[in-house]
């Protein structure tokens, strides 16, 4: 904003703000128009010019006034000069900043968009691991099952090959307890007598 611009400025808002204003403005420094958000969801709020004086005081103005319809007491060539230039650096201004804003919430959307992303990729890689340790375990409880079952195969086969041992000790045994009966019996039997020898 040039000098004589700056100067209006300051006359404009001594004549608005003469009865309130401690002291006059001797300063000004214009601001973005734009009070940032805290959150994201807080809503954008503008004013037509933010304003500091050489004491530090903050000034937030909001240009409602008509040119065409100022008080009598505001009717001079000044005033009009101050209407008309506030207002066209406004409006530049609420273009340069309503632009800055955009880009600002963009920017915000893609942070959180890239950070919903990295959440879901996190999920999905979380449900990922979760089903993989699942179908492992599913895994090592078939093995076992298998294992389970080899060795009660394996206990019935041996139980069938000692039931076979047995049967087969039993049939030997019955067969030496045969030969040993016959033994006897012949043993026992008399020899027959030879014709010749009478």
């Amino acid at each position: 904003m040039g000098s004589c611009n700056r100067d209006l400025l300051i006359h404009f808002l001594n004549a608005i703000l003469g009865a309130e204003l401690p002291r006059p403005i001797t300063a000004v420094e214009i601001q973005n128009p734009y009070n940032e958000k805290e959150f994201l969801d807080d809503k954008l709020t503008v004013v037509d010019v933010k304003a500091r004086d050489a004491t530090g005081q903050l000034y937030q103005v909001e240009v409602q006034l008509d040119a065409d319809a100022l008080p009598a007491w505001m009717q001079t060539q000044e005033t009009r000069r101050a209407m008309n230039t506030l207002k066209a650096f406004s409006e530049k201004e609420h273009a340069y900043h309503a632009y800055q804003a955009r880009q600002d919430y963009l920017r915000e959307q893609q942070s959180i968009q890239l950070e919903f992303d990295d959440l879901r990729a996190e999920v999905e890689q979380a449900q990922a691991d979760a089903e993989q340790e699942r179908a492992a375990k599913d895994q090592a409880r078939e093995d076992a099952e298998h294992e389970r079952a080899a060795k009660e195969q394996a206990q019935a086969d041996a139980e069938q090959e000692r039931a076979a041992k047995e049967q087969e000790r039993a049939a030997k045994d019955e067969a030496l307890a045969e030969n040993e009966r016959l033994k006897r019996l012949l043993a026992d039997k008399p020899e027959p007598s030879d014709p010749g020898t009478r």
